[in-house]
């Protein structure tokens, strides 16, 4: 995840960004781990990638049914692919 964003920073003539492990910390209370799914209920006080509820369709999973593993790269590319409509900025956000 951190190598994506810092791909797409490089492009945009940003800074890198750096592993945060307080962050780490927080993400880690939305994975399910005996199911292997993102609890995207958890997430609050922040959006949720809206890849997370598409419909089952292409090999994606049902809405709500992201799974950490097969699911993340997808994510992030749908999430890039909606730069300029959605958002203009490449990780802004800081603590």
């Amino acid at each position: 995840m951190l190598d994506f964003h810092n791909k797409l920073r490089l492009g945009e003539g940003k800074p890198l960004l750096k592993w945060d492990c307080e962050l780490e910390q927080k993400a880690e209370t939305v994975f399910e781990p005996e199911n292997g799914l993102v609890n995207t209920a958890k997430i609050t006080g922040h959006a949720v990638n809206d890849y997370a509820y598409l419909p089952e369709k292409c090999g994606r999973p049902a809405a709500g049914e992201i799974k950490f593993k097969s699911d993340v790269e997808p994510a992030l590319d749908y999430w890039w692919s909606k730069k300029g409509t959605f958002y203009n900025n490449v990780g802004t956000v800081s603590k």
